[in-house]
């Protein structure tokens, strides 16, 4: 499980590096609409994830996984690479407790 994708590219870039050897869900914070407007490349990304079985979800927050049913004791790894709220305005305070939420969901 992949947690806060911005365009997939990352994702990408590991379906090249397993190719059939995993199995990938791919998942983003922003909605469908949200993800066009902020990543021109995503829907190309999206595509070939999708073109080679992989899963991509859209709206999904690292701090309510738990609360997924569909991932509840589904992955043996998750990872989140880029811990960020995705904006400047917030303090490192608000980084640690995204931290420390997305921890306690996983």
């Amino acid at each position: 499980l992949l947690v806060g994708e911005g365009d997939f590219s990352f994702s990408c870039a590991l379906l090249d590096r397993l190719r059939d050897s995993a199995f990938i869900v791919a998942t983003v914070l922003d909605t469908a609409k949200v993800l066009k407007r902020k990543y021109p490349g995503a829907a190309a990304n999206i595509k070939r994830l999708n073109a080679a079985g992989m899963q991509v979800t859209c709206g999904v927050d690292c701090r309510e996984l738990h609360r997924r049913k569909e991932f509840r004791r589904a992955f043996t790894k998750i990872v989140f690479n880029f811990p960020h709220l995705g904006t400047e305005d917030v303090g490192v305070a608000e980084h640690q407790a995204l931290l420390r939420d997305f921890l306690a969901s996983a």
